[in-house]
């Protein structure tokens, strides 16, 4: 039979998906926490809307 290669259990950063996405935090860690913001802004948006929407719904 022959050898079935085990990749590695730790794969590298710059293998992984992740990297893609955080290339652009990498050189610049301003860019990262402005992305860090808006998805604040969008997440605290994202819970008042749904308390809004579930307040209407037993309102009515």
């Amino acid at each position: 039979m022959s050898q079935i290669h085990v990749p590695d259990r730790a794969v590298p950063f710059n293998r992984s998906p992740l990297n893609a996405w955080f290339s652009p935090c990498v050189p610049n860690i301003t860019l990262c926490s402005d992305l860090r913001q808006v998805f604040k802004q969008f997440f605290l948006k994202l819970v008042l809307l749904v308390t809004d929407f579930t307040e209407y719904i037993f309102k009515h």
